[in-house]
């Protein structure tokens, strides 16, 4: 009886040096990738939208052109009917047929629309596509988004701050 309870001892004084181990290596290390994460969060916030934006070499509608004029129409309207505030607007002169979001929240998006798409499209399909635009953003994924696109940013300065010493490149 007193040798089981002698392996019991050992064992318990395993699991607590195994348990102490990973709490003195794996907790700074998950520590700082947390706080890393938390500051990239917050910097991209401030930062990567507007540097999307600038990326994509989009413009402001042309009012005088009825096309996208109806355009702007058109995202007013279904972002009135989602119950969000009507985004900003944004052109980019493409022959691609796209559209799409951008932002970190509900408050402050802008939707972007390729000019493909109003030349391709009819008034019918344009609304459509909007409206699933319009319908992400009210959906809230664009912060789902912000979120994961913040993490892979962590991972990614983490992998240069531990390359660093080691790579010409990195420095």
């Amino acid at each position: 009886m007193a040798a089981a309870s002698g392996s019991d001892h050992s064992q318990e004084a395993q699991i607590a040096r195994a348990v102490l181990a990973i709490l003195v290596l794996v907790l700074p290390g998950a520590l700082a990738i947390f706080v890393l994460w938390l500051a990239n969060r917050r910097l991209l916030r401030h930062v990567a939208i507007g540097h999307a934006l600038e990326q994509t070499g989009s413009r402001e509608p042309n009012e005088r052109d009825l096309e996208e004029r109806q355009l702007r129409n058109v995202v007013e309207e279904m972002a009135i009917a989602a119950g969000i505030q009507p985004p900003r607007l944004r052109i980019i002169d493409s022959d691609v047929v796209n559209a799409g979001a951008v932002s970190v929240g509900v408050d402050d998006v802008t939707v972007l629309v390729t000019r493909g798409l109003l030349d391709q499209l009819d008034r019918d399909e344009t609304q459509a596509v909007v409206g699933h635009v319009i319908g992400s953003v009210g959906n809230g994924d664009l912060k789902i988004v912000s979120i994961i696109y913040s993490i892979y940013q962590t991972w990614g300065a983490l992998a240069l701050l531990v390359n660093a010493p080691f790579a010409a490149a990195s420095r």
